[in-house]
């Protein structure tokens, strides 16, 4: 089953170009008007990503929402067991962070990219705040904020 009818990014580019509403590019019209609502999962550990899914599952509509989950922990088995959309946010040491700036940056851009990308109605938060996560791997990576 092919997911994407045209290629990765294609709506990014239509964005850039002024053309109203940005569209995944989903074969199923049902799938593309559902809502996406991002959960938000920064400094979850995989372990726990059963029960977040089971209450995403139980909170939201599945005939009018679609959940997107952000996770920063790199075991994607569970969110991939059980066919979830989801976007990977990294922890400062695994893409080997040396510079507090340039890591605090590239997460908030990145956040950026995905809310654009998935244009969602609603966020809920079930990881550590934004502010949190950054400090604690900047931390773990031994990085100093000022």
């Amino acid at each position: 089953m092919r997911l994407f009818s045209r290629p990765p990014g294609a709506h990014l580019a239509a964005a850039a170009t002024g053309e109203p509403g940005i569209r995944l590019g989903f074969e199923d019209a049902a799938m593309e008007a559902r809502r996406r609502v991002l959960v938000l999962m920064l400094g979850v550990p995989a372990a726990d990503h059963d029960s977040i899914l089971d209450l995403a599952a139980r909170a939201l509509d599945p005939r009018r929402d679609l959940p997107v989950f952000v996770v920063s922990d790199l075991d994607f088995g569970r969110l991939r067991d059980r066919g979830a959309f989801f976007e990977f946010i990294p922890a400062a040491g695994e893409v080997g962070a040396t510079d507090v700036t340039t890591y605090v940056d590239y997460v908030r851009r990145r956040l950026s990219i995905v809310r654009l990308k998935w244009d969602p109605v609603a966020e809920v938060d079930f990881g550590q705040p934004l502010e949190l996560f950054l400090e604690n791997g900047l931390a773990a990576a031994g990085l100093v904020t000022d």
